[in-house]
Parts: structure tokens; C-alpha cells; sequence
């Protein structure tokens, strides 16, 4: 189906499905994001994005060891199961400089559309690119 979205998209077809997760934006963010998703442009770089998975997830079986690279793992809490955040416990475990943030009452989709799951979020990288700047640990 994500293979002929693009073409759809020409035809005006894609707003069918494109932009229905930015409900917790305010209302000209969420336009934007809408008017943005459903364009064949967004459309073709989903496709692509998605015909990369199978070599992304082997790369990432592949990958044993970041050594001392700070690594931020940000997981929302809603909507994932055990196996989940175990995987992300084991994808922090990987960098001796790594933490894992789990926000409770967050969606995958508030990390970065919720105010303050959001907010939270962008902590996170402040504080990894602090910790990259300056050589100190991420802050925890």
C-alpha cells in the first residue's frame, strides 16, 4: 500500500490517510503537518523510509558495542508492552555512557506532540548534545 501512496498523493487520495496522529498539536502546526503528510514528496519518503527497515533492523542486530558514545533511549510509556521496554533497556545497554527515559504518560506520538512529553523530549537532547560538546556524561 505505501508503494502507491505517492502516486495517490498526486490525485489528492492521500489526505484520506495522511496526518490523522497530530490531534495534540495546535491547530495551524497541525494543518501544516497534514497539508505536509498527504503531498507526494512526504508520501514518496515514507515509502523509502519503510523499504529500509529490514536492512536497518540487521544492522542494528549486528551493532554489539558503542564503547563510551553517550546514547539517550526516549521511550513513551503508553502503548508499548514488557518486551518493549526491555528492548530499550538492551538498546541503552549498548553505550557505557547510555540512558534509558521512559515517559510514563506519553504516546510514541506526544513525544513530540504533547507539551510537555514534548518538552521533556527536547531535554533529552539538550542534554545529549551537552554531554557530546563538552565529553561529560549525560546528565541523568
Amino acid at each position: 500500500m505505501s508503494a502507491l501512496l505517492p502516486s495517490l498523493a498526486r490525485f489528492g487520495l492521500a489526505r484520506l490517510v495522511a496526518g490523522t496522529g497530530s490531534a495534540g498539536l495546535p491547530p495551524d502546526a497541525r494543518d501544516q503537518e497534514r497539508a505536509l503528510a498527504a503531498g507526494a514528496r512526504d508520501q514518496r519518503g515514507r515509502r523509502d523510509e519503510w523499504s529500509q527497515l529490514p536492512e536497518a533492523f540487521a544492522q542494528s542486530r549486528a551493532l554489539t558495542d558503542l564503547g563510551g558514545k553517550p546514547l539517550l533511549v526516549i521511550t513513551a510509556g503508553r502503548g508499548h508492552d514488557a518486551a518493549w521496554s526491555a528492548a530499550q533497556d538492551r538498546l541503552a545497554a549498548l553505550s557505557d555512557d547510555g540512558d534509558h527515559r521512559v515517559l510514563d504518560d506519553a504516546t510514541h506520538s506526544g513525544l513530540l506532540e504533547d507539551r510537555d512529553s514534548a518538552a521533556e523530549t527536547a531535554r533529552g537532547v539538550r542534554d545529549m548534545v551537552q554531554a557530546v560538546r563538552t565529553g561529560s556524561p549525560i546528565r541523568r
